[in-house]
């Protein structure tokens, strides 16, 4: 143990070492169990005679803090830490955060039991992960030992693996980009953010889906946006509603959240027609795109953009896992410099992509891993989806029906249920009787 202790201009060693332990002690710094230095150690790193560190250390033990086993070395003695440490009452005069952050609310707490059938939106189904075929990737390149490996990587992201995105992408999505144009970030919410910095300033005014999902709204608050809210009717996003002056849209199209509706293509042309006549750049989150139980998807707004105005965005969250922290976006050319800019400038938020966590540097890890890779992996878990879905059918349909006010629907990419409730309840709905199943 690396244990601080300060003796400048101090006299009394032996009580202030005593003293100084006994402070890390009750305070938790040091726990029940923990290792002390040995006295000839000690006395050397603070220019003491070993007399000295073992009086202090003889002293403590007397009083129940430490105790001694020959050949093993002093612990710290069972009970006499307090663990965890009492924290210490804040002043007036203590750090604040910024207002905004004040009307954030706090990160849900995760479930302690697995369900049989897990709706809860954005999580997948974690047993179909290829975990072979991961820790196959993951040995073959840490046996390379290669140096590299461990220093930083391309500011945009590791270049195979954004190969092997666009590759990707413009066979499952009909999103035609280069690799060049692809930045590798850990998920959207740094994606917008990114995005945000690059484009916007606080005081600009944000446009996103009412209802919608929440993360990038709450995000794009903290920056010092004006985030307004925009209806959502059958077709999607109500372009009409959206306020004059909005420099930037977030948008659903694929499936949005929490309705499940898919976007029309005649809102999706309006919405680039608006985009192109206001000058205004359109978030497209591709979200839960590659799962749906019928029909073909519809084309993305990227896909349809000959203009330049959309920022196409996504994840490997749903297809994977969303412990890989694995996100994209697919960039116009004309904001692919400053993008870059801002991922290696001081201030950035934006961490180069680190080649050891994301075994795929490889070109065939790339390949696998972004192209047949998740086309499997979205295969199996449309497969486990829909298998949910038909037992959802009897379980959700009896309840259902006695909420008053309650509206379900199957739609091709979700299971979608939802009440009206009041202002600042969370805008997830849950039916109790699949849940409890």
């Amino acid at each position: 143990m690396d244990l601080h202790i300060d003796l400048n201009g101090r006299r009394g060693h032996r009580d202030e070492i005593y003293r100084q332990i006994r402070e890390a002690v009750l305070d938790g710094r040091i726990r029940d169990g923990d290792v002390l230095p040995p006295t000839r150690e000690l006395a050397q790193r603070l220019t003491v005679s070993r007399t000295t560190v073992s009086a202090a250390y003889e002293l403590l033990a007397a009083e129940g803090f430490l105790n001694a086993r020959p050949g093993a070395g002093t612990f710290v003695r069972s009970g006499a830490a307090p663990w965890p440490a009492e924290a210490a009452e804040q002043s007036e005069e203590a750090v604040r955060p910024r207002p905004e952050w004040t009307t954030v609310p706090s990160p849900p707490r995760s479930f302690g039991s697995v369900a049989e059938y897990d709706f809860r939106a954005g999580v997948p189904d974690v047993r179909l992960f290829p975990f072979d075929t991961w820790r196959r990737l993951m040995t073959q390149r840490l046996r390379a030992s290669q140096a590299d490996l461990l220093m930083y990587g391309a500011p945009q992201g590791d270049p195979r693996l954004r190969e092997g995105l666009a590759r990707h992408l413009g066979v499952s999505r009909n999103v035609r980009v280069r690799p060049e144009d692809i930045d590798v970030t850990t998920g959207v919410q740094q994606t917008v953010d990114l995005v945000a910095r690059v484009l916007l300033q606080a005081g600009d005014l944000v446009a996103v889906e009412d209802p919608g999902y929440p993360p990038p709204r709450l995000l794009l608050g903290t920056l010092g946006m004006r985030v307004a809210g925009v209806p959502v009717d059958g077709e999607g996003i109500v372009v009409e509603a959206i306020p004059a002056g909005t420099r930037v849209v977030y948008v659903t199209p694929s499936h949005q959240c929490p309705l499940g509706v898919a976007m029309s293509l005649a809102r999706r042309q309006e919405l680039l027609d608006w985009g192109e006549r206001t000058g205004a750049v359109v978030i497209e989150d591709d979200y839960d795109s590659e799962f749906r139980y019928t029909g073909r998807p519809l084309e993305p707004l990227h896909s349809l953009d000959s203009r330049g105005r959309v920022v196409y965005v996504g994840s490997m969250s749903k297809v994977l896992s969303p412990a890989l922290r694995v996100g994209f976006l697919a960039a116009p050319p004309s904001l692919v410099g400053a993008l870059t800019k801002r991922s290696t400038s001081p201030t950035g938020t934006h961490p180069r992509s680190s080649r050891l966590c994301w075994p795929t540097s490889s070109t065939k890890a790339a390949s696998r891993a972004t192209s047949g890779g998740c086309a499997r992996s979205t295969a199996g878990a449309t497969t486990s989806s829909s298998t949910a879905c038909a037992a959802s059918s009897a379980t959700c349909s009896t309840p259902y029906p006695r909420r008053p006010g309650c509206t379900w629907a199957l739609r091709p990419t979700a299971i979608c249920a939802w009440w009206p409730a009041k202002r600042g309840t969370p805008a997830y709905a849950c039916c109790p009787s699949a849940t409890s199943r």
